[in-house]
């Protein structure tokens, strides 16, 4: 097993916080404990519990040697463009944006918003 690539460690003061970007999934752990098993970005597989070393496995956070997180990656990105069931919708609730960018096809209305109604 090796630590995956998408395991993302936030210090939160009484613990750390992991987060797997690719399963989007949220573990928290005990300071003392995280830094017992948690060293040079990688879990220390010696001193992994049964019961921890399957919750980071459930959760993503440990995987297979053998397998391949970009392809992973890639194929669920393909699926959720691919997917018909979703139709994304942007609603633009002003024109009266303050950042100006180079690249932006907008006019610039001053002060206008989308009204309640």
């Amino acid at each position: 097993m090796k630590t995956s690539y998408y395991c993302i460690p936030v210090d939160v003061g009484s613990g750390v916080l992991l987060f797997n970007s690719l399963t989007r999934a949220f573990m928290m752990l005990a300071s003392p404990r995280f830094a017992e098993i948690y060293a040079n970005d990688e879990f220390v597989q010696d001193v992994l519990t049964d019961d921890e070393r399957t919750m980071l496995t459930k959760n993503g956070f440990l995987v297979d040697d053998a397998s391949d997180e970009r392809a992973m990656f890639i194929s669920a990105r393909q699926q959720a463009r691919l997917n018909k069931r979703s139709y994304e919708l942007i609603v633009n609730p002003t024109l009266d944006c303050n950042l100006r960018c180079w690249y932006c096809y907008e006019n610039h209305h001053v002060g206008s918003r989308i009204q309640p109604e």
